[in-house]
């Protein structure tokens, strides 16, 4: 069985990014983002993580198109909805039932990575 542990993002940036990711409701599981290689912050999201990272020397960064994306799990997604978009962030569209038995939205990041938040309703 593989199970999530981590999702990073390549960011450009970190500041930008980090304010973006709090302003989600992410809390940072150290205050600590500054290294000698660069600035990694990791969130708590339940049973995983996610990260932002900023490393100049890594070949991910600033590869060129992002196309990742990661599905997260929220309790009521109307209610999370309009709470991002109360602190101002642009989902990409309202909130809608899927058929796989999930109703979701998604956002973007500053990088463009997509951000999903569902809630099964099966």
């Amino acid at each position: 069985m593989v199970l999530l542990s981590r999702v990073e993002f390549a960011v450009t940036d970190f500041k930008k990014s980090l304010d973006f990711y709090l302003s989600l409701g992410f809390r940072l599981k150290s205050d600590k983002v500054n290294f000698s290689w660069g600035q990694l912050a990791v969130f708590d999201a339940g049973t995983a993580e996610v990260a932002i990272s900023k490393n100049p020397k890594s070949p991910s960064f600033d590869s060129g198109k992002k196309s990742a994306g990661i599905v997260l799990m929220v309790e009521d997604v109307d209610n999370f909805y309009s709470q991002l978009k109360e602190a101002g962030i642009r989902p990409d569209a309202e909130p809608v039932d899927n058929p796989f038995g999930f109703r979701s939205f998604s956002v973007r990041d500053p990088d463009g990575f997509r951000l999903e938040f569902s809630k099964s309703i099966l």
